[in-house]
């Protein structure tokens, strides 16, 4: 039974840290968002979101690709 707590235990930690990754990703999203003027171009806010959102679910920093 402790076993089974603790993972589930664990289980909780890797969640929040995903939400805490996300909501870090999110709060990007809304500061792109709300530049002006626009750092980007549509389609280019939608690339640099799919890229920090794929960094974000492996937990990793994206690296800086602007130029």
């Amino acid at each position: 039974m402790q076993r089974l707590h603790l993972q589930s235990h664990v289980k909780v930690r890797r969640l929040e840290a995903d939400v805490d990754r996300m909501a870090d990703v999110l709060a990007l999203i809304v500061t792109l968002a709300d530049s002006d003027p626009a750092p980007f171009t549509p389609a280019d806010t939608l690339t640099e979101i799919a890229r920090l959102g794929r960094a974000a679910l492996i937990g990793a920093t994206p690296p800086d690709t602007s130029p």
